[in-house]
């Protein structure tokens, strides 16, 4: 997702739906598990893991769980004189839980209810949701995500609401006999200008068993201007062995430094054979 510029509300076919659009779980038949981390700027590191199981109730859809971490490096303490007062490591976590299921035909509703818990010198917490809707067929997919409806936040005496994100997104996953995928989204957040992202995706049987996925995507939200003429790049690859898939992404930050995140997905079980599935692997 990050190597295609976040273009996912469409176009996410895997347990990473339980962040980008709950509804594209209806579409999941493997249990899935998946992991990441990234290496921010400035000491900060973001790390998510989550798992995806098909409803086995005769209801259809699928449960996923999932948590995910932002934290950085032990920051020094001081008070107004500037005494020390040892160090402190900001950070924020979100527990979630997801389902989503088809609705009817290609159509797949989701929601997501979580728990996120902050904490800077002292902590805070707030109790959210995300919902969304996804259609797709072989040609064509559309989705709509709202995200981050939820309870406001409360440090000490001051609250904040959680940035609420409106996405917006179409894919094109069969372009040049399947071998291309094309995404758009819109996004809006709570006081922040409309964001548009775009990514591509590539597919290239290396092997019978091994298939390259080369990404890149852009985005229009507003970073370092020390970037220049890289503002909004970011770029990535993927390797899918069998039922193991192992991804990077490069994202450039200009004077704060570059974002490097790595990432892995095992699958579980038979699926119905790559050429019948409604998108890429």
């Amino acid at each position: 997702a990050a190597a295609m510029g976040d273009a996912m509300t469409a176009a996410v076919d895997d347990v990473s739906a339980a962040v980008y659009n709950p509804a594209a779980l209806g579409f999941l038949e493997r249990p899935q598990i998946a992991a990441t981390h990234a290496f921010w700027v400035g000491d900060i590191y973001h790390e998510w893991l989550a798992g995806a199981v098909p409803d086995s109730s005769g209801l259809g859809g699928a449960f996923a769980v999932s948590i995910q971490g932002l934290y950085q490096s032990a920051i020094e303490r001081r008070d107004a004189a500037g005494v020390p007062l040892g160090t402190f490591k900001p950070y924020d976590i979100v527990f979630g839980l997801s389902y989503g299921r088809r609705i009817v035909g290609n159509l797949s509703g989701g929601l997501t209810i979580k728990h996120v818990g902050l904490r800077v010198t002292e902590g805070a917490a707030s109790v959210a949701g995300d919902a969304g809707l996804a259609w797709r067929d072989d040609r064509f997919m559309v989705g709509a995500a709202v995200q981050h409806l939820g309870t406001k936040v409360q440090f000490i005496k001051e609250e904040a609401p959680l940035p609420l994100t409106v996405r917006l997104g179409v894919a094109a996953p069969a372009l040049l006999d399947r071998h291309l995928l094309v995404a758009v989204d819109v996004s809006g957040a709570t006081d922040d200008p409309v964001d548009v992202h775009m990514g591509v995706e590539g597919t290239y049987a290396a092997t019978p068993t091994l298939t390259v996925y080369p990404r890149a995507g852009f985005t229009t939200r507003p970073i370092d201007e020390g970037l220049k003429g890289l503002a909004g790049l970011s770029a990535g690859a993927g390797l899918r062995h069998r039922a193991l898939s192992l991804d990077y992404a490069w994202s450039p930050f200009g004077d704060l430094g570059t974002a490097h995140r790595f990432g892995v997905t095992l699958r579980f079980g038979q699926g119905r054979p790559a050429e019948d599935t409604l998108t890429t692997p």
